[in-house]
């Protein structure tokens, strides 16, 4: 039976106070708690309803992990969820990466002050998509183990290599010849562009874009057509939108062979 300390200590991860205090992150629903388990996650704990206990109770135990048969009202107290979620895991915080980014050999995106936790996690799920398996960004960013951010990755979280770096550093330590791709209002069509195997693309702040002082380092600023010929139309792409339509065209001249 769980204490009202346990209950307490399990809902405050919903804070990212406690979450870097503790180095613990919660994972909410069916299906992410499943792949966390088959991803081999450090899973401290599972606290489950019956529902989900008797699909997944043998794959628990070959996994070595023991879960928690709790009350619907206890998984009301702990969630984060407006809904609670049949399942609920405490997960350990992976250390952080110490391991070069290989930008030489594969894409890399690098993030700068994502804020909303929805476009975050579908980067992050989008990237996993596109086998981009590097991301780098900035510590104005969202908190990736926001529970939102979780939920929105579906699992991807556990795949995607994460990095903290200050941008601008960042950058300018990288080895001379390293491509930078941004997308910008004014650059050039990114379906008429030539564009690398390799490099870095930067994805800037929902409001503003990319910095400045970011774009200085860009080689190549790319620009998303739009379909509009006369009359108004968005301001802008949503930022998560605009790295999935980036992915999505290096994935495609990737496999039609046209990457430099």
């Amino acid at each position: 039976m769980l204490t009202r300390n346990q209950i307490r200590f399990i809902s405050d991860l919903r804070h990212s106070a406690h979450r870097r205090e503790t180095g613990l992150y919660l994972a909410e629903g069916h299906r992410l708690v499943a792949d966390l388990i088959h991803s081999g996650a450090e899973i401290l704990a599972i606290y489950a309803r019956e529902s989900w206990l008797y699909q997944h109770l043998a794959l628990c135990k070959l996994k070595g992990l023991a879960p928690q048969l709790i009350s619907e009202q206890l998984m009301g107290r702990m969630t984060a969820l407006t809904t609670p979620s049949p399942v609920l895991a405490v997960v350990k915080i992976p250390e952080p990466p110490v391991v070069d980014v290989p930008v030489m050999d594969s894409l890399v995106l690098l993030l700068e002050d994502i804020k909303d936790p929805g476009n975050m996690g579908t980067i992050i799920r989008t990237a996993d998509w596109f086998g981009v398996r590097h991301i780098c960004r900035s510590r104005g960013c969202v908190d990736i183990y926001n529970t939102k951010v979780v939920q929105a990755t579906m699992g991807s979280i556990i795949r995607v290599k994460q990095y903290e770096v200050e941008p601008a550093e960042w950058l300018e330590s990288l080895p001379t010849g390293v491509n930078v791709y941004g997308t910008v209002l004014n650059g050039q069509l990114i379906y008429q562009s030539e564009l690398a195997r390799a490099g870095v693309i930067v994805i800037g702040n929902e409001g503003r874009g990319i910095s400045e002082e970011i774009q200085a380092f860009m080689t190549q600023r790319l620009t998303i057509p739009n379909g509009i010929t006369e009359g108004l139309t968005a301001e802008s792409l949503n930022a998560g939108v605009a790295a999935s339509i980036v992915m999505s065209e290096f994935n495609r001249r990737r496999l039609l062979g046209k990457l430099l």
